[in-house]
């Protein structure tokens, strides 16, 4: 009996200490695209009360910020003008690396017949 009660314990814990972990949104992951010359935020969850560093390799710098009792935590990362690939790197105890990370500008366009409309069916559509 008393085996089966450390047994469950043991794995009612095991769920606390993974949710805990480094670990970010799906939103930030590799092949991502950052705005360009802007305050871009960025943030995940950590053990409540860690540093956790980030560091772009667009410029070097390393931002430190100290995850919340809750365990959230968030930085502010200025990016330069539009160019890339980059790696983002984000550490405390383990680390996660964000590969090809470019920064510019991301447009969405959305239409039914009007965006089907080819360039060479306007009016001097080759000379744009």
């Amino acid at each position: 009996m008393i085996y089966a009660r450390l047994l469950l314990t043991i794995l009612f814990l095991i769920p606390l200490a993974l949710h805990a972990q480094l670990r970010l949104p799906a939103l930030f992951s590799d092949n991502m695209v950052f705005q360009r010359n802007a305050q871009a935020p960025i943030w995940g969850w950590a053990y409540p009360g860690v540093d956790v560093s980030i560091r772009a390799s667009w410029n070097q710098e390393e931002v430190k910020v100290k995850a919340s009792n809750s365990g959230t935590w968030m930085a502010t990362l200025s990016t330069p003008d539009a160019g890339g690939p980059y790696t983002v790197t984000i550490t405390s105890g383990s680390e996660i690396t964000l590969n090809n990370v470019m920064v510019g500008e991301v447009w969405i366009c959305s239409g039914q017949s009007n965006m089907e409309w080819s360039m060479t069916a306007s009016a001097d559509g080759r000379d744009d």
